[in-house]
């Protein structure tokens, strides 16, 4: 920029050009945008805008209903010789704000895609248990992040078996309107707490309708502690 200007001006003048849109037409910074990235006052901001101005380094004008407060100025980069655009020939204008990230390419929307939705097939012993498991829960949402969590776990035979349990018990006493996803349930571990939780109505022993308790523990007729022998 010219030698004449001092280094305020050149410093707004600069970030001026940081905000061109993208089309490269104008920059449309508020003053108080400017002085926060150049980190001068406001007052140094208008002062330096007006340099500009009286050199012909710059020219506005309002944007919006001049009536309204929230009219900004539009600014125009030029030459002093001549009013442009940009700093560079329109037709060697970028298309990319320089500020912004390059656009992606269609190989980069490919990988994307693959790694977001590649398919995570359910087989195997693993995926039969799943299919039965997911079928009994109650809310059949987000089976995927649920098929993904159960492969996290990795769960052996016995481990399946403790988890069918778990929310067999579980569907007893929840509430199944508000379940969460089966994730969810996986994660919070909800199966443990299900299997040693006592249920009012059935047998602490064996699990059937209970028809006596104190208030703790419940029995069925086989298990009553009262009951009198025949």
């Amino acid at each position: 920029m010219d030698s004449d200007l001092s280094r305020d001006a050149k410093h707004i003048g600069k970030t001026l050009f940081l905000h061109v849109s993208p089309a490269g037409d104008a920059a449309v910074p508020y003053v108080a945008t400017i002085a926060r990235e150049c980190s001068i006052g406001v007052r140094t901001v208008q002062y330096g805008l007006r340099e500009l101005e009286n050199n012909k380094w710059i020219t506005w004008e309002l944007r919006g209903f001049s009536k309204w407060k929230w009219a900004a100025r539009q600014y125009r980069l030029r030459y002093p010789e001549g009013e442009i655009a940009t700093l560079a020939p329109q037709s060697e204008a970028p298309t990319q704000h320089p500020r912004r990230c390059p656009p992606r390419t269609p190989q980069d929307e490919r990988h994307r895609e693959v790694k977001l939705h590649a398919p995570n097939p359910i087989s195997g012993e693993m995926g039969d248990w799943f299919e039965k498991l997911f079928a009994a829960y109650p809310n059949q949402q987000a089976k995927d992040r649920a098929w993904r969590k159960v492969q996290h776990m990795a769960p052996d035979a016995a481990l399946r078996d403790e988890i069918t349990e778990g929310l067999a018990r579980w569907r007893r006493y929840a509430d199944l309107k508000s379940a969460p996803f089966l994730s969810t349930w996986l994660r919070n571990g909800t199966w443990r707490e299900a299997r040693t939780k006592r249920i009012p109505g059935l047998c602490s022993a064996c699990g059937n309708v209970a028809v006596v308790g104190d208030g703790r523990d419940y029995w069925c007729g086989a298990h009553d502690p009262d009951r009198r022998p025949a």
